[in-house]
């Protein structure tokens, strides 16, 4: 964790601590692989990632806002070769003014125990798979809730 609010603090003086641990366990695995803890900002297909999974599902932003957000934390990160992800998340999420990065790291809060539920129905039904599980847990919520 430290090293991520090292990186969040080039950008920003004050790092909420629960919100970059909400964010690093919504992203999950995809920390952990070569390319995919990095984002490019180049990459047409990584923007729309971007902008569709995080920014839509998780922030609540139609896609122009999305983009206009995701161009702005660009540029800011702009002398970055490399982008953290998480960083980068942190950074749109306080540049969607949703309450800073506070709500953020209250709405995930909120979606981890909606996960946990989900979890535990799954397992009382009898279903063992993991990756079905992983799957279900992991769909996206509707923006109404996070308003």
């Amino acid at each position: 964790m430290a090293d991520y609010a090292a990186d969040i603090k080039k950008y920003t003086s004050n790092v909420n601590a629960a919100a970059v641990e909400s964010i690093v366990k919504f992203c999950g695995i995809a920390l952990k692989g070569k390319d995919s803890q990095w984002v490019s900002v180049t990459d047409p297909a990584e923007v729309k990632r971007v902008v569709d999974g995080f920014c839509a599902k998780k922030l609540g932003l139609d896609a122009k806002t999305a983009e206009a957000a995701v161009k702005a934390v660009g540029e800011k990160m702009k002398a970055d070769k490399t982008k953290q992800r998480v960083t980068f998340y942190y950074l749109l999420a306080a540049k969607a003014g949703k309450g800073g990065t506070t709500a953020l790291g209250e709405c995930l809060k909120q979606y981890e125990a909606l996960e946990q539920l989900i979890s535990r129905m799954l397992d009382k039904a009898g279903v063992k798979s993991e990756f079905v599980k992983l799957v279900l847990t992991r769909m996206p919520l509707p923006t109404s809730l996070l308003a």
